[in-house]
């Protein structure tokens, strides 16, 4: 064996040994003392983030479209996917609604909602509201509806999606 190659071996040993000390510091000093709920306000809502299935999702559809019978459609579509719907009604707030859709849920519902989002790609707005209880998510369906997205676009959609995010004045739930 050369000396050039004995020169190299010791330099990735010697590479190999450092790396696994500051790893090992690293490890040891860990005091995850910059944690996420330790920097959250107590009367701030916790944040169910977590991805429920569709059977778990409970959806109340209302129609913000210009065409009569959309929820009604929309709704019998979401109960064929399996999420539980409840029965189809006016929007408790009779405004304009702009875009695909505006999904309205509370704190325990984030997740949910974002579930719901992926079937309409992710284009749907979301109007969070910190003191609501519950893990109903309202869909308002919109005058530029044109169809639930198939379940192939759905996992695409959540996974250019990402994570939910925590909405504002919120925490993450601790699991």
């Amino acid at each position: 064996m050369t000396f050039a190659r004995v020169r190299a071996f010791v330099f990735v040993g010697v590479l190999l040994v450092a790396g696994a000390v500051v790893i090992a510091v690293v490890i040891g000093r860990d005091s995850q003392r910059y944690a996420v709920s330790a920097t959250c306000p107590t009367e701030w809502p916790r944040a169910d983030m977590a991805l429920p299935t569709v059977r778990d999702i409970t959806v109340a559809v209302f129609n913000g479209a210009r065409s009569a019978g959309t929820a009604a459609s929309v709704a019998a579509e979401f109960r064929n996917r399996g999420f539980q719907v409840k029965p189809v009604r006016n929007p408790p707030k009779p405004e304009k609604v702009e875009g695909v859709a505006v999904l309205r849920h509370g704190p325990e519902a984030v997740g949910a909602a974002h579930v719901v989002d992926a079937y309409f790609l992710g284009k749907a707005t979301r109007e969070y509201d910190a003191s609501r209880r519950g893990t109903e998510v309202d869909v308002v369906i919109g005058p530029e509806f044109k169809s639930l997205a198939q379940p192939t676009d759905v996992n695409i959609a959540l996974a250019d999606m990402g994570h939910p995010k925590v909405p504002p004045q919120t925490c993450a739930r601790e699991v």
